[in-house]
C-alpha cells in the first residue's frame, strides 16, 4: 500500500513544547487541552499574525528542529517501510523546509523526495491540499491529526488514521479510525491491508 504521513503530533510531539513556548511569550499558560480548534490565534486569544510570529521564533531558536518523536513512531515507520510505500505530507510553512529534511533525516528512513508540502492556514504559494496530493498519488491511508484535512481525506474514499487530539475530538467519517498511539495505528493499518487484500482476490 502507499501510506501518508503528517509530522506535527502524529510522528513528533510538537504541540506540548510549542504551547509551552506560547505560554512563555504570551504571559498565560497554555496547554494541549486548550486548543480545540484548527486555527491557533484564536485558542492563544491574538492575532493571526502574532501566533505566526511566535511560531517562527520557535523555529529560528531551533525549537522546531529539537521536538521528539512520539512513542513508537519510529519503530513503526522502520516496520511499515519494509513492506508500503512512504510519503511524508505536512503543511508546515516553506521556510520550515530545510528544518523538517533535517528533523526527518535524522529520525526516520525517507527521501527527500517523498516530502511533500502541502497547503498551509497561510495559503501561501501554489500548494496543493494534502486531500489532492493523496489522490494523485494514489495514497490509501493516510495518517494524520488535523481535522480538516482528516475530513478532506476520507471524503475522498481514503482511509483516514487520525491521532487522537483535543482539536480534532469531534470528528467523525466512515472512512475514519481514531487511534491514541502508533501501536493502535499499526493494528488499524494491518486491518486495512488485509480489507485490501480481500477486496483484490474478489476482482
Amino acid at each position: 500500500m502507499k501510506i501518508a504521513i503528517d509530522i506535527d503530533d502524529t510522528l513528533s510531539n510538537t504541540a506540548d513544547p510549542l504551547f509551552s513556548f506560547y505560554s512563555l511569550k504570551l504571559g498565560k499558560k497554555f496547554k494541549r487541552e486548550d486548543h480545540i480548534q484548527y486555527e491557533l490565534h484564536k485558542t492563544l486569544n491574538c492575532t493571526r499574525e502574532e501566533s505566526r510570529k511566535i511560531l517562527n521564533e520557535f523555529h529560528q531558536n531551533g525549537q522546531l528542529g529539537e521536538v521528539l518523536p512520539l512513542d513508537y513512531s519510529i519503530e513503526a515507520v522502520n516496520e511499515l517501510k519494509k513492506k508500503h510505500e512512504l510519503f511524508i505530507i505536512t503543511s508546515r510553512p516553506l521556510q520550515f523546509k530545510q528544518t523538517t529534511f533535517d528533523w526527518i533525516k535524522k529520525h526516520l528512513p525517507i527521501k527527500e523526495s517523498n516530502i511533500i508540502f502541502a497547503e498551509d492556514i497561510y495559503k501561501e504559494g501554489n500548494r496543493k491540499s494534502k486531500a489532492n496530493i493523496c489522490k494523485e498519488l494514489g495514497i490509501n491511508i493516510m495518517i494524520e491529526d488535523a481535522a480538516h484535512h482528516a475530513i478532506d481525506c476520507a471524503k475522498t474514499g481514503i482511509k483516514v488514521i487520525l491521532f487522537d487530539n483535543p482539536w480534532n475530538e469531534k470528528l467523525k467519517h466512515k472512512d475514519l479510525t481514531r487511534v491514541k498511539s502508533w501501536k493502535e495505528a499499526m493494528k488499524s493499518i494491518e486491518k486495512t491491508g488485509k480489507g485490501s487484500t480481500k477486496r483484490s482476490s474478489k476482482t
